[in-house]
């Protein structure tokens, strides 16, 4: 039996988080699975979008989540004084905007 990288990937995710539940509790978990959710994933469905190898999106997004999301954050939180509507507003932004390059680059 082979594994793949998706295979691989998807292990390593559940050990980490598996890992930071048993170490920190639900709060550990919930850090975990926020982190992947709103810094990695985004990121990462856009660079789909692009000619790149599996591993450079996984490293790409994760520092580009980083850096990007938590900036549109600060930008977005001067309009809108909610912290959590904002969170969410560059959320749902992150992924119309992956969700329209991915459509854009099928037609073409």
């Amino acid at each position: 039996m082979k594994i793949n990288n998706k295979n691989l990937a998807i292990a390593a995710l559940l050990m980490i988080l598996l890992l930071s539940f048993i170490l920190f509790g639900v709060t550990g978990f919930r850090t975990i699975f926020g982190m992947f959710l709103l810094l990695f994933l985004p990121i990462y469905l856009i660079l789909s979008n692009f000619k790149l190898g599996g591993d450079e999106k996984i490293f790409f997004s994760f520092f580009i989540g980083i850096a990007l999301f938590p900036l549109l954050v600060w930008y977005l939180n001067r309009i809108v004084p909610s912290l959590r509507v904002t969170i969410l507003v560059t959320f749902i932004l992150l992924i119309l905007i992956g969700l329209f390059l991915r459509k854009r680059f099928r037609k073409l």
